[in-house]
């Protein structure tokens, strides 16, 4: 079994948060798991009995009828005992029926249980519009969200035999880390799987749920956001590739509105750019991550798998699951250029990343094979002035942890299985 030690925990943590704790993230990256087996294990290991534990699952068949909340809330009812400690376990929230059109009708539905102090109760969802935006709405503070991704590298490092570690990473960059694709022992079953997800699962989700007219177009902006990870993309940019590749009824809004269902159905991430010198966001200027290497890969038919935005996006996707809020920055400089001419340069930070305790600068560079590329990826760190630790991520051996110009060096992959390692 794939442990999620760090999931796992933040479930214990959160038994005594006197909140309904909201599980979110991507379809198939182990929600359920997590929750129905590996929690439900915990709290049978912890004295808590089967009967204690109310279980739906409403993407199940067994449990079809409760999508109706009117049956919900009287099963719910039927089996509490307020006598004793209770858990409540909820699958894929948003299938109830009507939540899409009346989001608040999960708010009303859950708050007659977010009162009752011997019971917990745990819901997941594949949407973050009604399980984290709506939240701080509806539920004002009372919602307690818990955050799930696919394997990090970390746990996929650990579930693999040490015979199969050699080869990991370039692994982990080709298939990622999606729970279910670990059940086939051949490549061609890991593709095919993944291909399965996104034909069967994400884009019919996005079009159910959006009610799309034209899914054609959902694809083809996927196709371009996968291709362009870690380039910058904007609805403008996207919509005049559409339309020099002949495909011009669509317009600019429609692909913005696009943007939007891919982030709130998790498979994509925007980081937006910062100017560090200028102290402010540019609005109109962001990179997209995806959620899942495999999942793009697959979607791009593994035809581009150029190492440099794979695994600046498995790094970006690192530092999201350590709990950091992540920039796009840029550092403005004049200078003369070969007429001497005044001109402006601007020098890109991979990334800015802070939480309430620090804040640093990443710059990702996947070979630095002399002295003229080193000079290239640190320009931007010599036009910072402040004192924020500065770190370069590299997929070469590393022989010492810091560079001559004071700046921390790490490899990738001590990067990714040591979870202190920036702050060493």
């Amino acid at each position: 079994m794939i442990k999620r030690d760090e999931y796992l925990q933040k479930l214990i943590d959160s038994l005594d948060i006197r909140k309904i704790k909201i599980i979110t993230g991507i379809r198939r990256c182990g929600k359920s798991f997590l929750l129905f087996n590996i929690f439900k294990k915990y709290l049978l290991s912890s004295g808590i009995k089967e009967d204690q534990i109310i279980e739906i699952e409403l993407d199940k068949k067994k449990d079809e009828e409760f999508k109706d909340p009117e049956k919900l809330v009287n099963y719910i009812d039927s089996r509490l005992d307020k006598r004793r400690k209770m858990f409540l376990f909820i699958d894929e929230i948003q299938l109830i029926k009507g939540i899409r059109k009346n989001s608040g009708l999960l708010y009303s539905i859950l708050r007659n249980y977010d009162g009752i102090n011997n019971l917990n109760v745990f819901i997941t969802g594949s949407n973050s519009k009604f399980l984290s935006k709506d939240v701080e709405t509806e539920f004002r503070g009372r919602g307690h969200i818990i955050r799930i991704h696919p394997l990090s590298y970390k746990e996929y490092y650990e579930y693999i035999p040490n015979k199969n570690r050699k080869n990991a990473l370039k692994d982990y960059a080709t298939y990622g880390g999606m729970p279910g694709i670990f059940q086939f022992n051949t490549n061609e079953g890991k593709t095919e799987e993944l291909s399965n997800y996104f034909k069967n699962i994400y884009i019919n989700d996005i079009v159910e749920r959006y009610q799309i007219e034209n899914p054609h177009y959902l694809d083809l902006i996927i196709n371009e956001l996968s291709s362009s990870i870690g380039s910058f993309a904007s609805p403008t940019s996207i919509y005049k590739s559409l339309a020099a590749n002949g495909y011009k009824d669509i317009s600019v809004d429609t692909v913005a509105n696009y943007f939007i269902y891919l982030e709130e159905s998790f498979l994509f991430s925007k980081c937006i750019q910062y100017n560090i010198k200028g102290k402010e966001y540019f609005k109109t200027k962001y990179k997209f991550y995806i959620e899942d290497m495999g999942l793009r890969n697959s979607k791009l038919n593994f035809r581009q798998l150029e190492p440099t935005h794979i695994y600046e996006n498995i790094v970006y996707l690192e530092l999201i699951r350590r709990g950091y809020s992540i920039d796009v920055g840029v550092v403005p400089k004049y200078e003369k250029n070969k007429e001497e001419k005044t001109v402006l340069k601007e020098y890109e930070v991979d990334f800015i990343i802070q939480n309430p305790t620090q804040k640093k600068y990443i710059q990702y560079a996947y070979h630095i094979e002399n002295k003229e590329k080193y000079i290239q990826e640190t320009k931007s760190f010599r036009n910072i002035n402040d004192g924020f630790k500065k770190i370069i991520i590299t997929n070469d051996e590393v022989l010492t942890n810091t560079t001559t110009d004071g700046y921390a060096l790490l490899n990738i992959e001590d990067f990714l299985l040591d979870k202190k390692s920036l702050e060493r």
